[in-house]
């Protein structure tokens, strides 16, 4: 298990889904051949058992499975000049802009941070001496950031237990038609090992 800080207070961030996965993590003739379901009748619906265990699993997770673009919003820079990207794992970041109150983006020089993705979650870093982005026009999400966070492009790149897990979830919801938001017994110590916690 992971454990990391809680993001900033000051920096009062809000994200979201900016551009979804191209694909999933489990297909499902892999779904298929695990719970040994013959036919091509509920395929349809195996599809969006596998989608729904996806999400429930990044969010049980805190983290990205395929690679995804994420948008956070901030109001204020934290004084530390570091800022945690949450759904990690990060792989880049695609922009830092200001945003004015008529949704006008003013993009912040990439010269000006440098980006650590080898930590978890992963972290953006204004240099030494630099001023970090400000906006004195708007007071709510006048911050915006936009980067890319997942294991990679394809399946493979999805570590195999927790593709494993995501197998064990969807054959579980597949049997009782139920998903929910926690990860049944077999499945959740796999997922445990790669689960971010927060310090309260």
């Amino acid at each position: 298990m992971i454990v990391s800080r809680e993001l900033p207070a000051d920096g009062n961030m809000s994200f979201g889904i900016y551009s979804a996965p191209s694909i999933e993590p489990v297909s499902v003739e892999e779904l298929k051949l695990f719970a040994r379901i013959d036919g091509e009748d509920e395929d349809s619906m195996l599809a969006a058992i596998i989608v729904a265990v996806r999400m429930a699993t990044e969010e049980y997770l805190k983290r990205s499975l395929i690679t995804q673009t994420v948008r956070a919003a901030i109001d204020f820079w934290p004084d530390s000049g570091k800022l945690e990207l949450p759904k990690p794992p990060l792989q880049s970041v695609v922009q830092i802009a200001e945003r004015s109150e008529e949704n006008v983006l003013t993009v912040y020089a990439a010269a000006n941070y440098y980006v650590v993705t080898e930590s978890i979650p992963g972290i953006v870093c204004i240099k030494r001496g630099v001023e970090p982005p400000t906006n004195e026009e708007r007071d709510y999400a006048g911050i915006i950031i936009d980067y890319i966070c997942g294991y990679g492009d394809n399946a493979e790149d999805v570590p195999d237990a927790i593709r494993q897990a995501m197998l064990l979830w969807a054959t579980a919801a597949y049997e009782s038609r139920v998903t929910g938001s926690e990860p049944p017994p077999s499945a959740k110590p796999l997922l445990d090992i790669f689960r971010v916690e927060r310090l309260d």
